[in-house]
Parts: structure tokens; C-alpha cells; sequence
């Protein structure tokens, strides 16, 4: 049976992030309500044209053609009383070797213009948006309030979904830079031969296609503030060169031009790659990587720091009912023991996704039962922690942490379930349904609250 579009209308609605369906010549077939607000526009997207309201971007004009992976690009968005920021990805439908249609996801605004008319870009997050009472998060943004403070360059590492570029915000925001442009990078969402004129800019006449007067690159406009270099082992090792030149001399130089230029910015660079490896096997300067890793701050996968968990799915549980306008459940005590079970190999954005996975099934119960759950996530009852990716292998779990929790939260569950069914033998009954579990287990348990 084929999806009605109203449903896949309303599928699309549901995400966090504003959607743009184009096909190949940029027009757009299909665009969000929350694209619409991003891009500040009020009419309809029907006839409208990426390429004519952004001509300046690359993603534009690589629609037509299959690219080699996800790209995104930080674009100013022009509307009738201010300038936006965001940050676009653009994904490819293929099929039989063509592409079909082009998938552009817009993130929130990064920045507006301010009343002087310059661009500005600023920071979303600070310490306090990182979630998690744990000892090892604690210690870790202990440890970032007091880098942030200096102007060395910081080394974040983590695997995927750790949430490094949260961190990075988190310490623009907390420096002396802090009202001062935050300019993020993704060194490998970026295609190689577009990256050092985004990074560096380049001069009018520098490449067919170049913008009349030239562009300035991101060092430029960041300038006196952050930039921030995601995904830094991806760097190209050309680019590596001219990126050291910057953090020695405090100079960049445009692509086709012969100007040295001054910038003041403080970078934060970060990588899921174990680059001390990378540098062993000639992929990575190790000129650039004593230059980088000045301030190193690790940031441990969710597996290692379980005491986290309850704090996170509490705070994305609330997210993300809220987002979907359905009403709040709770967790059965079977799935609390699958989320503690789990290794979370995507880290704290694998959480999240799971969550939201949940909250938009078809309501059926007050309770998040293990139907509820990604059917990936069932079978993993079996599986063993997966082993670190790289360098995120430098820390035990600590296990009697996340026991603690789990014992804490559980006797949570119980007087959550009372309060709900009663305390009298038959909501005693109820609960122990509700939670999994069988009348004894409850008395047994309660014996210990």
C-alpha cells in the first residue's frame, strides 16, 4: 500500500529541521513551513528557484550533478528586512546512476545582522545546555570553563554524536570572545576543491564563476572571534600547510591574491579520528597537530559515562513531545534496562534518535513499552560494548556510577507507578503490569525504597 502524501506532508513537518525539495535545475517542489520561517519567507515555494534566490552558492549549482557525498555550506539569506544564517546540507536521491531529486535540510538560524549592518555569527549553546551529572562530564566542563578563558588553540575529541561541536560553542561563549563571531567549519562536508576558498576566500578573477570584487573566506569574517574546524582529520594536506601558516603567523591569504591579511581568531578544532594515527601514516601534518592539540579536551562515549542517560532521556523526552505536540509517557522499567543495556555506538545523538523515533509512533499505551523501541535496539539485549572508534578507547566505564543510577531510578519508576494505579493490592497489581514485573518482584523492591 503506497504512503498518502498527506502523511509524508505531515512526516516532514514533524522535523526539527526546514526541508527543501528541488530537482535538478534548483527549482523547488516541496518546502517546509519551518523552511519557509528559516528562510523568512511568507509566499509559497511553488516556482521559486534555489539558484535565483542564492546565486553565489556552490550547492546550488552541483544539484544537477551526482555528488560524492553529503556537502553543506553556510549561506546568507536575504529577505526583505534582515539577513539569516544557516547551515545547509544537501543530500541526492540516485537512482540507475542519475540523480532524482536534491534533499536540502536547513539547521536553525546561526546569525542576523546587526544594527551597524555587519554580519554576525554567534554561538547556540553554553556549559549549561550539556546535560549530565555525571563525575566525567562535571570534571570535563570544569576543565572547558578554564580553556576557554585563554587563547590557545583547543583540540576536541570524541567519536561521532559525542556532541563536539556543543562543546565548541559552549567555549566560545564562555571566553572573552564570546560577543564576537563563532564561525563553524565542516572540513569534510565541504567538497576539497571549494573548501580553501570558503576557508581563505579568493580574489575577483581567481576561477570561472568567482564573484565580481571577490569574497572574503570564513577566517576573515570570523575575525576576533572563533572558528571552529569540525571534522579536522579530513582536512586536505595542501590545505593543512596553509592552515598551520595561520596559526603561526596570524595571516591568511586569498585564493588568487598575493595580500597577506590579518586575523585575530581563536581556533577550536575537533575529530572522531585518532590523529596521533593519522600522523603515523602520513595523512596528517605533525607540524599542525603539536599546533592544534595545545589544550586537549576528550570527550568519553555515552557507554563510558551511563549515569548521563536518565538526565538525557528526561531532557529529550520533554523536547521532543513538545516538538511533536503529543503528550508526555513514561519509560517501562524493561526499556530503562534496554537504554542501560545498550553500548550506543552514535553516542548522545543516538539517544536522541531514539527518543524521537518514539514519541512520533502511533499512540497506545501511557508508557513506553519495549514495542516502543527501534527493532535494532531490541536485539542488542545479546550484544556486547562495541569496541572505541580511535582514540576514544582511554577510559573505563564507570560502572558502579551507572549501577547507582539505575537502582535511583528505578525506585523512581516503582512511586511513579503507585502514585498512577494506588497503593492498595489492586493498583499494586496494575503497577507491576504497567512496569514488567510480577506482584513479588514489586513487594521485594519496595522493601528496599
Amino acid at each position: 500500500m503506497g504512503l498518502d502524501s498527506k502523511y509524508l506532508s505531515k512526516a516532514l513537518e514533524l522535523s526539527s529541521e526546514g526541508i527543501l525539495i528541488l530537482d535538478t535545475s534548483t527549482n523547488i517542489l516541496y518546502g517546509t513551513d519551518k523552511a519557509k520561517d528559516i528562510l523568512g519567507l511568507k509566499e509559497d515555494f511553488q516556482t521559486r528557484s534555489f539558484l535565483e534566490l542564492f546565486p553565489d552558492s556552490f550547492l546550488a549549482k552541483e544539484m544537477g550533478q551526482q555528488l560524492k557525498g553529503i556537502v553543506e555550506e553556510i549561506l546568507p539569506i536575504p529577505t526583505r528586512d534582515r539577513n539569516l544564517f544557516c547551515v545547509c546540507r544537501l543530500e541526492q536521491v540516485i537512482a540507475q546512476g542519475e540523480v532524482k531529486v536534491n534533499i536540502l535540510y536547513l539547521k536553525q538560524q546561526m546569525g542576523v545582522v546587526n544594527e551597524t549592518g555587519k554580519k554576525s555569527y554567534h554561538a547556540l549553546y553554553t556549559f549549561n545546555d550539556i546535560i549530565g551529572p555525571g563525575e566525567k562530564l562535571e570534571q570535563l566542563k570544569k576543565k572547558g570553563k578554564a580553556f576557554a578563558l585563554g587563547d590557545s588553540t583547543i583540540l576536541i575529541q570524541g567519536e561521532t554524536g559525542t556532541g563536539k561541536e556543543l562543546f565548541a560553542q559552549a567555549l566560545h561563549a564562555a571566553s572573552p570572545r564570546k560577543d564576537k563571531p563563532f564561525m563553524p567549519v565542516n572540513c569534510a562536508a565541504i567538497p576539497e576543491n571549494l573548501l580553501e576558498s570558503e576557508l581563505f576566500g579568493y580574489e575577483e578573477g581567481s576561477f570561472t564563476g568567482a564573484v565580481k570584487g571577490g569574497k572574503p573566506g570564513r577566517f576573515e569574517i570570523a575575525s576576533g572571534g572563533t572558528v571552529f574546524l569540525d571534522e579536522i582529520g579530513d582536512m586536505p594536506m595542501f590545505l593543512q600547510a596553509k592552515l598551520l601558516r595561520v596559526l603561526q603567523e596570524k595571516k591568511i591569504e586569498r585564493v588568487g591574491g598575493t595580500r597577506q591579511i590579518p586575523v585575530d581568531v581563536r581556533i577550536i578544532a575537533a575529530t572522531h579520528k585518532d590523529l596521533r594515527r593519522l600522523v603515523a601514516d602520513n595523512k596528517f601534518r605533525d607540524d599542525l597537530y603539536y599546533r592544534l592539540n595545545v589544550l586537549p579536551l576528550y570527550i568519553p562515549p555515552l557507554r563510558e559515562r551511563k549515569e548521563d542517560i536518565y538526565a538525557l532521556l528526561e531532557y529529550f523526552l520533554k523536547k521532543h513531545t513538545v516538538l511533536a505536540g503529543k503528550p508526555s509517557k513514561r519509560f517501562s522499567a524493561k526499556v530503562l534496562n534496554q537504554f542501560f543495556k545498550h553500548s550506543w555506538p552514535g553516542n548522545v545523538r543516538e539517544l536522541e534518535n531514539v527518543i524521537e523515533y518514539m514519541v512520533n509512533l502511533p499512540e497506545q499505551s501511557a508508557m513506553f513499552d519495549m514495542d516502543s523501541l527501534p527493532p535494532y535496539l531490541l536485539g542488542s539485549l545479546e550484544q556486547k560494548n562495541l569496541p572505541g572508534e580511535g582514540i576514544c578507547q582511554a577510559y573505563e566505564p564507570d560502572q558502579d556510577a551507572a549501577l547507582l543510577k539505575v537502582k535511583d531510578m528505578e525506585s523512581n519508576q516503582i512511586i511513579a507507578a503507585l502514585e498512577k494505579y494506588g497503593h492498595c493490592t489492586r493498583g499494586k497489581r496494575e503497577a507491576a503490569k504497567a512496569l514488567g514485573i510480577s506482584v513479588a518482584t514489586l513487594y521485594r523492591k519496595l522493601k528496599k525504597i
